[in-house]
């Protein structure tokens, strides 16, 4: 899908057009060079306009995974020790923002490229990206839970186990169905798992519609916003349903997915002081939530917290030096954010079946290096193999060329 600019047609010149005597030609071979420098200037024109509303194409963008290293530290800590990060759970809206951020560039950028999208390639990818760390965690977990007499919730986290590789785990959280036990973190994956069956189609119907219908999109995309909030305040929604349902969840998404495709058409640089403000502020939300009495999340904090945490992601994508890229963009902090998914799955599990060891330091100390450990082994022998599979669902030209999103993702 290309862009064109239309020109104005120029009037040729003909060797009779030159044919009236010395001064006269010379006037008309000037004429004749002007014009060439002319169609010279508007062919660049052309390209820079081509190339000004092609997609967002970056390399690698380690910060991205430093940005999952310290949201998935957050629901670590948020899970070890609530009352220390009372706050720590919007380290999944940060994923959520990033998720949708990131998708949205991965389609955009095929349909940009080729005109067309493949949605059995994409699935495919997707579930070789997701699935078969989750289908690892829930296997060996049931089995756990089934064999190992004394673990604490052991019933209900078996029956999370089966809402966890159902992609159900959602909703039943939402509506007080079932108790999943050490498997509730995976309503998440069942939230993105219904991003990514409905998005998708949406995108791909978007990008046909004719521009002055596309700021409906947007519109839409404001109520689905607030959404959640008007109906705590209307119907007297539970902190709970806003909490874990795909459809209270969605405005988060598709937050990340609106900046991704307004990125691809124009330049929006963010301040860094903008970006300091809205990481104080986060970090703020996480050390005093439920410390207070007032129930700031569900009163707006579900809508401004994906925004802050949006103007951070775009923020860390632009950066390439400062002391703040080199830590997110660190070793240490990156191989982190590489395993998150694994940790993410990981770790609930884990500090539920190693309760008996108590909170001692060294109790402490054993359960934080289990719970990077294991998902390291988990990355290294189940996810990597699987991401080597996934790019042959990519096309020669992306394998060639894959963008920032693809890496990241």
């Amino acid at each position: 899908m290309r862009n064109f600019v239309w020109l104005p047609k120029k009037k040729m010149m003909t060797p009779d057009s030159v044919s009236s005597g010395q001064m006269q030609g010379s006037i008309h071979i000037d004429q004749m060079n002007q014009n060439c420098r002319n169609l010279e200037v508007e062919a660049a024109v052309e390209k820079d306009a081509s190339e000004s509303a092609a997609p967002l194409k970056m390399k690698y963008l380690p910060q991205l995974d430093g940005l999952r290293a310290l949201a998935v530290l957050a629901v670590v800590v948020f899970h070890a020790r609530t009352t220390l990060l009372p706050g720590g759970y919007i380290g999944v809206d940060v994923f959520f923002v990033l998720s949708g951020f990131l998708i949205t560039q991965i389609i955009s950028a095929e349909i940009m490229r080729s005109g067309a999208f493949s949605f059995k390639n994409f699935y495919l990818r997707r579930a070789l990206r997701l699935f078969p760390a989750l289908f690892l965690v829930a296997s060996v977990w049931a089995l756990i839970y089934w064999l190992v007499p004394g673990i604490p919730q052991a019933h209900e986290s078996l029956v999370g186990t089966a809402a966890a590789i159902t992609y159900s785990s959602s909703w039943i959280a939402a509506n007080h169905a079932a108790d999943l036990g050490s498997m509730l973190p995976t309503w998440s994956l069942s939230v993105e798992e219904h991003f990514y069956l409905v998005w998708p189609i949406l995108l791909v119907l978007g990008f046909k519609l004719p521009k002055q219908w596309r700021w409906v999109a947007f519109t839409m995309l404001g109520l689905v916003l607030v959404y959640p909030v008007i109906m705590f305040l209307t119907a007297g929604w539970s902190q709970d349903r806003l909490y874990y349902a795909p459809d209270t969840r969605a405005g988060q998404l598709l937050v990340g997915c609106a900046a991704a495709l307004l990125l691809n058409r124009m330049q929006v640089k963010i301040p860094s002081v903008v970006a300091l403000g809205s990481a104080v502020v986060l970090v703020g939300f996480a050390f005093v939530d439920g410390r207070i009495p007032v129930n700031v999340y569900s009163r707006g904090g579900i809508i401004l917290i994906p925004l802050l945490g949006l103007v951070i992601v775009v923020w860390a994508a632009q950066r390439t030096r400062g002391v703040v890229h080199r830590f997110l963009s660190s070793k240490p902090i990156v191989w982190v954010g590489q395993r998150s998914y694994g940790i993410y799955l990981w770790n609930l599990p884990l500090i539920g079946a190693l309760a008996f060891l108590g909170s001692s330091p060294g109790a402490l100390a054993a359960k934080a290096v289990l719970c990077l450990a294991v998902p390291a082994a988990s990355y290294a022998w189940m996810e990597k193999p699987c991401l080597k599979l996934k790019d042959r669902f990519y096309t020669k030209a992306e394998r060639k060329a894959p963008s920032a999103a693809a890496e990241n993702s």
